[in-house]
C-alpha cells in the first residue's frame, strides 16, 4: 500500500520556492526595466514549477527527499548559465575556500589529467603521497573505487582532497607494463606555495606560478627580493604552464610587479556601472632583464590575464602552445545553508582589446606538443631565446 505524502507539506515547500522566485522577479523588475525577450516570469510559470515539484514528490517511482530536489534545482539553475558558473554544495564550497588560501587536506602531489588516468607529475617532499610509496610517473586509474576516466578537473580534485586524517584508496598503474597496485593513504594538511624558483645557471632564473591564490603576490615578492640581490642575474622565465587561474586580484598584482604603467585588464560586467579597468603602478622589477613567459593548453583565466598583459606591453615573449581560452571572471558568495554559488560576473579584454574566450593566447614562439618526450622543449626554447637576446644586446 502506498501512503501519499501530505499535500500540505508538498505544496508548502513548492509554494515557498514559488514565492521566492516571484519575489526575485519582482525585485528585478523594480530594480531595472523589463527588457523585451528577457524571459520574465508570469503566474503560470510559477504554478508550473510548484506543480512539477509536487508531481515529482507524489508520482516518481522512488521517494525523493526535499533536500535532494532543492539541490538539484539550484545546481541545474546555475549550470544553465555557462560552463563556469556553478552551485557549490557545502563540501565543494569549503574546498574552494581552502584552494584560495592554499591550505587544504590532501596528499601533496601534482597531477595532470590524461584521457584514462591521472599522471603524477611530482611529489611534495615528506608528503602523504611520497611517504605512502607513490612515484612520479605513476598513473592513478581509480579513487575510492571510482574510475577517474572522463571526470572533469573539479570532480577529480574533490575525490583526492578531503578532511586531514581521512583515508583514500588509490588504484594505480606503474611502469611500461602497467603493473596494477592498490594503496591506501591518509590525507594531511597541505600548505601549498604557489610560487617556486629554479636557478637555471648562467644567470638565468625561472619563476613558476602554479595558481593565483591569496598568498601569491607576497610569495612572488619574496622570490623577487631574493633575485634582486643577485648581481649575476641576466634573464627571467615566468612559467605559467598548467596554471588554471585563480583570484583575479592576485593575477593583477603579479602583472603589476613587471609593469610600470598601462592597462593590465579590462573587466566588463553587467551594466555601465560595472566596467573596471585595472592599471599598473610604477615600480616594476628589473625592466632591464629580457623575459619569457611559458604557456600551454592548460594556462587559463587569471594566468592568461598575466601573460597577455606582459606580451601586450612588450615586456615578455610568450613561448609554448596556445593557452586554454577562458575570458570570464567568477565571483563566489556563501549561501545561508553552508553551500555557495559561483557566478560569472564579468568578461575581460586584454590590453590590446582581445577577447580570449574559446581561442586563447597564441604564443610568439610556438613549440609543438611532444608526447612522452622526457625533455622540456618549451624551457629549452625559452633559454635559447634569452641567450639570443643577451647576445644581441651585448653586440656593440
Amino acid at each position: 500500500m502506498r501512503v501519499a505524502q501530505p499535500r500540505s507539506l508538498l505544496f508548502g515547500v513548492g509554494l515557498s520556492l514559488a514565492l521566492l522566485c516571484s519575489m526575485a522577479s519582482l525585485a528585478r523588475a523594480e530594480a531595472e526595466p523589463e527588457v523585451p525577450g528577457s524571459g520574465g516570469l508570469d503566474l503560470a510559470d510559477l504554478k508550473a514549477f510548484t506543480e512539477a515539484w509536487a508531481r515529482i514528490k507524489e508520482q516518481y517511482v522512488e521517494p525523493v527527499d526535499d533536500r535532494r530536489l532543492l539541490e538539484a534545482a539550484l545546481r541545474g539553475m546555475v549550470a544553465e548559465l555557462d560552463p563556469h558558473s556553478a552551485w557549490l554544495d557545502r563540501a565543494r564550497f569549503e574546498e574552494v575556500q581552502a584552494q584560495a588560501t592554499g591550505h587544504y587536506g590532501g596528499l601533496g602531489m601534482r597531477v595532470s589529467p590524461q584521457e584514462a588516468h591521472l599522471r603524477i607529475e611530482s611529489l611534495t617532499p615528506g608528503s602523504a603521497a611520497e611517504l605512502g610509496g607513490l612515484r612520479a610517473g605513476d598513473r592513478i586509474v581509480a579513487v575510492d573505487g571510482r574510475p577517474v576516466a572522463g571526470l572533469d578537473t573539479d570532480r577529480l580534485s574533490q575525490l583526492l582532497r578531503g578532511e586531514p586524517g581521512s583515508r583514500v584508496r588509490l588504484e594505480i598503474e606503474r611502469g611500461p607494463r602497467a603493473e596494477r597496485l592498490a594503496m591506501e593513504l591518509t590525507r594531511q594538511i597541505i600548505r601549498r606555495d604557489s610560487v617556486h624558483r629554479v636557478d637555471l645557471n648562467d644567470g638565468l632564473m625561472l619563476i613558476g606560478i602554479d595558481s593565483f591564490q591569496q598568498s601569491t603576490p607576497a610569495e612572488l615578492d619574496r622570490a623577487l627580493a631574493w633575485l634582486d640581490g643577485d648581481p649575476s642575474l641576466r634573464g627571467l622565465i615566468l612559467d605559467l604552464r598548467g596554471n588554471p587561474g585563480g583570484m583575479l586580484q592576485s593575477a593583477i598584482a603579479v602583472a603589476d610587479r613587471f609593469l610600470d604603467e598601462g592597462l593590465i585588464v579590462r573587466a566588463e560586467g553587467r551594466g555601465p556601472e560595472n566596467q573596471e579597468e585595472y592599471v599598473a603602478e610604477a615600480g616594476q622589477f628589473r625592466s632591464d632583464l629580457p623575459m619569457a613567459v611559458l604557456i600551454d593548453g592548460e594556462t587559463a583565466s587569471a594566468a592568461e590575464i598575466v601573460a597577455a598583459a606582459l606580451r601586450d606591453h612588450g615586456r615578455a615573449t610568450l613561448i609554448g602552445q596556445t593557452s586554454y581560452g577562458k575570458a570570464s571572471v567568477q565571483s563566489i558568495w556563501p549561501l545561508p545553508n553552508g553551500s555557495g554559488i559561483r557566478l560569472t560576473t564579468a568578461r575581460y579584454r586584454t590590453p590590446s582589446g582581445q577577447v580570449l574566450e574559446g581561442s586563447g593566447l597564441a604564443p610568439d614562439l610556438p613549440v609543438p606538443v611532444a608526447v612522452d618526450d622526457p625533455l622540456d622543449r618549451e624551457l629549452e626554447r625559452a633559454i635559447a631565446w634569452l641567450n639570443m637576446q643577451l647576445e644581441a644586446n651585448a653586440t656593440p
